[in-house]
């Protein structure tokens, strides 16, 4: 028998600066398309339902990263544990030297990377990278949550095939 997880990562309120997102259709590939602004430090909750363990969210620059390509390796705490769910928090400093900030009519990729003792939830996000002194990442709906299906099937394989949600 499967077992059913969910992951989510969201924005957290009041200490982390709004995150906005918009739909582009498949003009670049994905349906949505995140908006960051360089030199700025997110700060984000990740939710495990039902609790796992997680020691790092790691911020990939492409889905067949290798070392080199890792932006970042994030300590993630955790701030709550009960039998339904875990609760952790993390800091993300998009630095400029990092990721430029994106061309005109152009998308990157960024892949956040949730290792764990039954393997890797990888989810692929479409961005938008703006200046550190641009004010339009503000524009289009603000992002509230990121929810990844996944399960373990009775082989014990991670399966994650089904797209994320954006609320």
């Amino acid at each position: 028998m499967s077992k059913k997880f969910t992951l989510v990562v969201e924005p957290l309120v009041g200490k982390s600066p709004p995150i906005f997102y918009k739909e582009d259709g498949t003009r670049f590939g994905d349906a949505h398309t995140i908006k960051l602004r360089l030199a700025t430090e997110y700060c984000l909750r990740v939710t495990l339902t039902p609790p796992l363990s997680l020691d790092v969210m790691n911020v990939l620059l492409d889905e067949d990263a290798t070392d080199k390509n890792v932006l970042a390796g994030c300590g993630v705490q955790e701030v709550s544990r009960d039998q339904q769910k875990a609760v952790y928090v993390l800091n993300w400093n998009l630095l400029p030297e990092m990721l430029p900030a994106s061309k005109k009519n152009s998308r990157e990729t960024i892949v956040l990377a949730f290792p764990m003792n039954l393997g890797e939830v990888r989810l692929k996000l479409q961005c938008k990278v703006y200046g550190e002194k641009s004010k339009k990442h503000q524009g289009g709906r603000r992002l509230y949550s990121i929810e990844q299906l996944f399960t373990i099937n009775e082989q014990s394989l991670l399966d994650y095939s089904t797209q994320y949600t954006i609320t």
